[in-house]
């Protein structure tokens, strides 16, 4: 009997090649059937793609790869089932079902400066010291303990930054507006145009979702800048007929996952960013904290204005 068909793709960007243990690069569970797909990497340098659905469980072993180059570079991984066809491409290279491992093949790195650059604080010379009130030191330590929170792999320190994300931007009485009243900054957030997503180009998409800091990929065209409502609105994941916006990721984070509260989701968009949990990883991280991070890293760069409008003014009151 055919298998239904299946089209899976991410992007990934190895610390090393190959993995000194078996990893989980990619896992997607599709809601209508059941079907659960795993793309897992071995230090044998092997991909390994595990298809079940039902009682149908079935792995398939791609040749061996070695990588010719820098190996934390971004590359394009993508698996699909047509009827009884399984396929495999990494950075473009087709990879041939090789069980017995007789058939190595190398990957070249043409360009290097597609590296990722190294994680860094976003803001790292903000200081208290240019506060000029108690309300302007709560929100720099407020975008400090998010800058922090965005550089750590621990899930605990980034579900708590969404708690700081909601006061920063969500609540009625944002702690942004509060400290903005004052000098009136226009403030932008620059960000991938959600518009050229994968989701709007190739139909027949059953999920989708999309990290949209732009520093990783210093060479993009499609990068814009927009306001912070529409930056709040813009869509980062779709499941199931349904999408969710980054404010359905805060929240989503903020109120059903413990940022501040623990419980049910209570909007549409929140239960998308729990429902894509449950079906998709990737390196074994949870797909809402994966963007989360990125969410961090935007609004941060956001507030340089408003920092640099905060340090003026105690200048100029010295």
């Amino acid at each position: 009997m055919p298998r239904p068909s299946f089209f899976l793709w991410t992007v990934v960007s190895p610390t090393e090649w190959p993995p000194r243990e078996l990893v989980v690069i990619s896992k997607s569970r599709r809601a209508t059937d059941g079907l659960e797909v795993e793309v897992l990497a071995g230090p044998d340098g092997r991909f390994t793609v595990r298809y079940e659905l039902g009682e149908e469980r079935e792995f398939f072993v791609f040749q061996p790869m070695m990588i010719v180059g820098p190996v934390n570079t971004w590359k394009r991984l993508s698996c699909g089932f047509n009827e009884n066809r399984v396929e495999l491409s990494f950075g473009g290279l087709s990879l041939l079902l090789d069980p017995d491992g007789q058939a190595p093949c190398a990957f070249q790195v043409n360009d290097p400066s597609a590296a990722p650059p190294p994680r860094e604080l976003v803001l790292p010379d903000v200081d208290l010291a240019i506060a000029n009130s108690r309300l302007e030191e709560l929100f720099i330590r407020l975008l400090q303990d998010i800058d922090q929170a965005a550089m750590s792999d621990d899930w605990y320190e980034l579900v708590k930054a969404s708690g700081n994300l909601r006061q920063l931007f969500v609540d009625r009485s944002t702690l942004l507006d509060q400290v903005n009243q004052t000098y009136r900054k226009r403030l932008t957030f620059r960000i991938l145009d959600p518009s050229q997503s994968a989701r709007h180009l190739v139909s027949n998409v059953d999920a989708h979702w999309r990290v949209l800091d732009p520093t990783p990929f210093p060479s993009s065209t499609q990068v814009v800048e927009v306001s912070r409502d529409r930056f709040l609105q813009a869509e980062v994941m779709h499941h199931g007929g349904a999408s969710a916006s980054v404010r359905d990721l805060i929240s989503a984070c903020a109120n059903a996952m413990g940022g501040v509260h623990h419980g049910p989701p209570l909007t549409p968009g929140e239960r998308v960013v729990l429902k894509f949990n449950e079906v998709f990883t990737i390196s074994e991280a949870e797909i809402s904290l994966v963007g989360l991070v990125a969410v961090c890293r935007i609004s941060l760069a956001a507030m340089r204005p408003l920092l640099e409008a905060m340090t003026a003014a105690k200048r100029g009151g010295q």
